[in-house]
């Protein structure tokens, strides 16, 4: 709802924010980013025949949306590098995402599925800048927040606005 959650595999080095997965997909169903990263993240499912989303049911078969737009292609990925070891169907993946991946990481698939995996999503969404824009758009800027580090730092002393001049 805020957007201060940040999902993130620290081990394979991805991350992101729903507002991310919302501007992916924003064009391809026509729709505002904004609402979109609302829609991602509550009881909503999209439904592909009317283009519309609407409100979810469990009783009905539309999955929710994070299921659908989020989890599924992050899945997908994984399935396609770990449990089916095949380098051209994880290819042709990251060549959707319009990902740049070198020859040489695909190689090795048989081998090591997981290094594959891992430079997929390291390119597709990489944890430094999902947890830098988290930051920068919910901290309080080092101005503002300065009184209340000093108090939590240095508990007990006095506020400098009671100290004599």
């Amino acid at each position: 709802e805020q957007g201060n959650v940040v999902f993130a595999s620290a081990i394979d080095g991805w991350g992101f924010q729903i507002s991310d997965f919302a501007r992916m997909w924003a064009p391809r169903i026509n729709a505002v980013p904004k609402k979109l990263r609302e829609c991602l993240w509550g009881d909503f499912a999209f439904n592909v025949k009317d283009k519309k989303v609407v409100k979810y049911q469990a009783s009905s078969k539309l999955k929710p949306m994070f299921v659908a737009f989020v989890l599924e292609p992050i899945w997908q990925i994984y399935q396609a590098a770990f449990e089916e070891g095949n380098a051209k169907k994880t290819k042709r993946m990251a060549g959707k995402l319009n990902l740049e991946i070198p020859e040489r990481e695909f190689k090795g698939i048989e081998n090591d599925p997981h290094s594959v995996a891992r430079a997929i999503f390291r390119r597709w969404l990489p944890l430094a800048p999902a947890v830098l824009q988290m930051a920068v758009e919910h901290m309080p800027a080092p101005e503002s927040a300065q009184d209340h580090r000093m108090e939590s730092l240095f508990a007990g002393l006095p506020s400098p606005s009671s100290l004599p001049p």
